[in-house]
């Protein structure tokens, strides 16, 4: 109808699990992500990388299977800088 995609099947952007541990902390952070790539859901991945101890081999092969390769690159650039970095899609 009006020639607009309903169904984006090819997309895989939400998980559901009763057990909290089935999602890990890389998925949780790409899901985060494709929910919407603002300052706030980058700021919510911040936080969880920066408090959770996150297989960064795990994190970079999720974000090659979402495609958000570049977008987890630039969150770990921010938290290896330690924020001194000049972006603006980053919190000051």
């Amino acid at each position: 109808m009006f020639n607009l995609q309903c169904l984006l099947t090819r997309n895989r952007y939400y998980h559901y699990s009763e057990d909290l541990k089935a999602v890990s902390p890389a998925e949780l952070c790409c899901y985060t992500l494709l929910i919407d790539d603002d300052t706030r859901h980058r700021s919510y991945c911040l936080l969880l990388l920066r408090h959770v101890d996150v297989d960064e081999g795990e994190l970079r092969d999720q974000a090659a299977k979402y495609g958000l390769k570049d977008e987890i690159d630039a969150l770990l650039q921010f938290l290896g800088a330690r924020g001194d970095v000049d972006d603006d899609r980053f919190p000051e």
